[in-house]
């Protein structure tokens, strides 16, 4: 019985690099996914509130990495246009949370900060300042569905990248490298495990085809 071992080898271009850019924005996408997940197991209560608010706050940024341009070319903005009005409409609100209160603190709206004179009548005196810091923790402050509606639409846009940038990239990859066989072939190592230690995500598109 012949085992039939796996090889791999590194390859570079213009293709490849596109590949890249859209599984890098893809491995973003996930992680929103999977940190509003986490934030959904946990309890709108007091023990909770730092936790859920960090979460959200991590959610919305790593969202805005793929719609702001960085090392990667790729953004979000195109699939979200075709997704249509109300992924447009979740973005904007998304980003809006993003710009305006988790990145930085501008919407005055999002964040309360009272201070007051803590008076003792007799003898009539100031005894101390009270400053009071009440951040909106999260949308459910503000009686609305994003959190879920944003859930949902990141689940359409990694399903997007995936079906229509990241399969068609792998298709034209292969095409690309079908010519320099020979040369892949020299360079070619046994594939590597995944790493023990740390995250990496592997994204294979055409999964166990041959």
């Amino acid at each position: 019985m012949t085992i039939s071992i796996e090889l791999e080898a590194p390859i570079q271009g213009h293709s490849v690099d596109e590949l890249k850019d859209w599984s890098s924005l893809w491995g973003d996408l996930l992680h929103v996914d999977m940190v509003l997940l986490a934030r959904e197991g946990l309890p709108n209560d007091g023990p909770s509130l730092f936790a859920r608010r960090a979460l959200w706050e991590a959610a919305v940024v790593a969202y805005g990495r793929t719609a702001i341009s960085g090392r990667r070319q790729q953004q979000v903005g195109e699939l979200v246009r075709i997704l249509g009005h109300d992924a447009e409409k979740c973005h904007e609100e998304v980003m809006a949370w993003r710009n305006q209160h988790a990145a930085h603190r501008v919407d005055l709206a999002r964040e309360k900060v009272d201070v007051r004179a803590i008076l003792d009548p007799e003898p009539r005196r100031v005894k101390r300042i009270g400053i009071r810091v009440s951040p909106v923790l999260g949308p459910e402050d503000e009686g609305g569905a994003l959190a879920a509606r944003f859930q949902t639409h990141v689940k359409g846009l990694r399903d997007l990248t995936f079906d229509q940038r990241i399969r068609p990239l792998e298709r034209i990859v292969i095409e690309e490298c079908a010519g320099d066989i020979e040369s892949l072939l020299q360079d070619a190592k046994p594939a590597e495990a995944p790493a023990v230690k740390g995250l990496s995500i592997d994204i294979s598109p055409s999964g166990q085809e041959t």
